[in-house]
């Protein structure tokens, strides 16, 4: 029996140590990647401070610069041996909070790690769960005891890399950083040599397979990538898809290897009656579409109508009408092979330069699934249903990503004839478009490429004030591959979306009135701080 203690004992100690050389140590060199070069770099060293039978525990100590205040320090647990639950939220006591006498122990390494004049904080985790102490400050309150918060549902590294950056000093990390710099494809290692061009073309199949920041600084390989480029377009060009062929998909294939991060933005909560609007235009949504897509890894659509080539545009999306069984769908592909980018004109031009605007298939797909996700409360009324990103296999044999749309009928705005309509359908398509803004608006989503055919007028019908159901017209957003959402570091991100589709729908060939649009596409909201006003230049 003492034997197996002891080896448990042993395994718990090797699990803790791990712990500073997976996770505090990547965070350290993620910081020290992006400090001020003429600033030293953080340090962090490691030392056992609990070794007995029932609890083990390591200290990590962190120095930086003179100037930086003490960072924190994080007192690293045998994973799952650790509950937080236990430990109350605001305050924590000299009082034990738990029987358990290995807590007890911790109470007293806090003591002994924070004075009672010490304004550094302690980060306690296993991995599973953690927790943030600091020496209580206030007169009212035992000096002895702590403001102690849980941390719920947010990875250790992150929270140590806030603990970090929060006691950082303003200039240690460069801003002037070029964020572009960062690796996006398979890394290589700098002493494997070049692959031939021979290998290159047969191993390397999306721009994914390369590392863009190899490509930044090797000029060998920049120039190895523009003639891969060349052969796959060939390769793509030589059978684009048909109306008849039969794609096989490999189901939800791109959430099993990428994640699409949240907007930490909070949404705003819609005013009465745009979310009325929303309830009342939203379409049934496709129980056989989803059943077909989560009974199997597999499936396959059929190509009925080629709407919009890859090449055809200046992206790298193709856009088809598809069934999958007895549904319609609208399937968009993302072929990276076709992006259009081409050798600089000048050679002596910087490496990154090359690249600029440089997008994957995976790239795109991110931003589209981040829109839907984001609007999920909006799909089947101003936007789409979404029916999730899948791996594709082409004619030509090559695979990519792509992602499943409800097909939405209608035409854009310069097709679709609203000039004859009655005032009735007008009136209704136009308070539908500002309801669509205003959607993008409040879910901080902006379109950086505002075109006639990112929009819908979907025929429906609504019931009129007398209770009859009347023909009317929608308006559904599409296309939100140029989509942007609000970054941490830079939030900047927004282009006039209520000018560039009020721009839309004022233009001569559309056919609306500005008298309607005047009166019912509403003001600006109040926090829109764009002042342009198309309809001024509006007969």
């Amino acid at each position: 029996m003492p034997q197996e203690t002891g080896t448990i004992h042993d395994q718990r100690v090797v699990r803790i140590k791990l712990f500073y050389h997976e996770c505090a140590l990547p965070v350290v060199d993620m910081f020290n990647q992006i400090r001020d070069l003429s600033l030293p770099p953080i340090r962090s060293t490691y030392e056992m401070v609990l070794d007995g039978a029932a609890r083990q525990a390591i200290k990590i100590t962190f120095e930086a610069p003179p100037e930086t205040r003490s960072l924190p320090i994080v007192i690293a647990l045998a994973p799952g041996t650790f509950q937080t639950g236990f430990w109350k939220a605001e305050v924590l006591t000299g009082v034990t909070p738990t029987p358990d006498v290995t807590d007890r122990r911790l109470v007293v390494l806090l003591k002994e790690l924070l004075g009672p004049d010490s304004d550094q904080y302690a980060l306690i985790t296993d991995t599973h769960g953690a927790i943030i102490a600091q020496r209580r400050k206030i007169e009212t309150y035992d000096r002895g005891s702590f403001n102690c918060e849980v941390i719920v549902g947010q990875p250790v590294r992150l929270t140590l890399a806030a603990c970090l950056n929060l006691n950082l000093s303003l200039g240690y990390m460069d801003e002037n950083i070029m964020t572009d710099k960062s690796p996006k494809g398979a890394l290589n290692a700098p002493t494997v040599p070049v692959p031939s061009d021979e290998d290159t073309f047969r191993d390397r199949k999306s721009i994914s397979d390369f590392d863009l920041y190899t490509l930044y600084h090797d000029k060998t390989q920049a120039e190895q990538f523009f003639r891969w480029k060349a052969r796959k377009v060939q390769e793509a060009m030589g059978r684009p898809c048909v109306v008849g062929d039969i794609l096989v998909a490999d189901a939800n294939a791109f959430d099993r290897r990428y994640t699409c991060p949240p907007n930490a933005v909070p949404l705003i909560p819609f005013p009465p009656h745009t979310a009325a609007y929303l309830d009342e235009a939203r379409r049934p949504q496709s129980v056989g579409t989803i059943e077909a897509i989560q009974s199997t890894d597999r499936f396959e659509v059929r190509i009925t109508r080629v709407m919009k080539t890859a090449a055809e545009g200046s992206q790298i999306a193709a856009v088809y009408e598809v069934t999958l069984g007895d549904q319609t769908l609208c399937l968009k592909v993302f072929d990276d092979r076709l992006y259009p980018i081409e050798p600089p004109e000048n050679p002596s031009e910087p490496l990154r330069y090359w690249f600029d605007g440089l997008k994957t298939a995976a790239d795109s797909v991110r931003t589209e699934q981040r829109v839907y996700q984001r609007l999920v409360h909006a799909q089947g009324s101003v936007i789409p249903w979404y029916y999730g990103a899948h791996s594709f296999t082409l004619p030509d044999g090559h695979q990519t990503f792509g992602i499943l749309m409800e097909f939405v009928k209608g035409s854009d705005p310069e097709e679709a004839d609203l000039g004859g309509r009655t005032e009735a359908e007008q009136i209704a398509f136009i308070k539908s478009a500002r309801h669509a803004v205003r959607v993008l608006q409040y879910g901080d989503i902006s379109q950086l490429d505002w075109e006639s055919t990112q929009i819908i007028c979907a025929p429906r019908t609504q019931q009129s004030s007398s209770g009859r159901l009347e023909p009317s017209v929608g308006c559904v957003f599409i296309d939100f591959t140029s989509a942007t959402q609000s970054d941490t570091a830079y939030n900047s991100h927004q282009v006039d979306d209520y000018g560039n589709v009020l721009e839309i729908l004022s233009d001569p060939v559309v056919g609306l009135p500005k008298r309607l649009l005047v009166e019912h596409f509403e003001p600006r909201e109040d926090w829109d701080y764009y002042i342009t006003n198309p309809l001024k230049d509006m007969d």
